[in-house]
């Protein structure tokens, strides 16, 4: 499973590496235009969540659920939403802008064998997560990073398998 790619007489790159280093640029492409669009037009795109999250939760309270479980995540919604500001989605689309471009190039150094990459993949990760908490704030800026920081974690373990491949 190493053989993936040969660099004229240097080291071959393994094909989970390679795997890795693309699933990481279609996420990080796609990123970045999600993310530049919410960037310059926060007000269609708060509009657009908050109809979602209150959809979610008129569905939740057409169930009937009254249990302490059903009410905490009914306010939890509800703080979220009243979160979802364009002021907040724009903060978070910087900070999310920053942690997409650095796991697309700590990507493309890993691609190209540089252990580098790996250094600026977890800088990116760390960007997202303390740029969510500090300048988004609270739970809207958790959940709107979550998603993507929760599956970057995992590539982080992967990426790490792959060091030693690295030069």
């Amino acid at each position: 499973m190493t053989d993936s790619t040969h660099s004229k007489g240097g080291p071959t790159r393994p094909r989970f590496l390679t795997i890795l280093c693309l699933l990481t640029f279609i996420s990080a492409f796609s990123g970045l235009w999600r993310q530049s669009e919410q960037l310059w037009s926060p007000g269609r795109v708060a509009g657009q969540t908050q109809t979602l999250l209150q959809t979610w939760m008129e569905r939740m309270e057409k169930q009937g659920n009254t249990d302490e479980g059903s009410v905490a995540a009914l306010k939890m919604v509800e703080g979220i939403t009243e979160g979802m500001t364009p002021q907040t989605l724009q903060r978070s689309a910087m900070v999310m802008l920053v942690y997409e471009s650095l796991t697309l190039f700590g990507a493309y150094f890993m691609f190209h064998l540089r252990r580098r990459g790996f250094y600026l993949y977890m800088g990116g990760v760390f960007a997202g997560l303390l740029g969510a908490v500090v300048l988004v704030g609270g739970l809207p800026g958790i959940v709107l990073t979550m998603g993507s920081l929760f599956f970057s974690f995992i590539f982080l373990l992967l990426y790490r398998s792959q060091l030693n491949h690295l030069s």
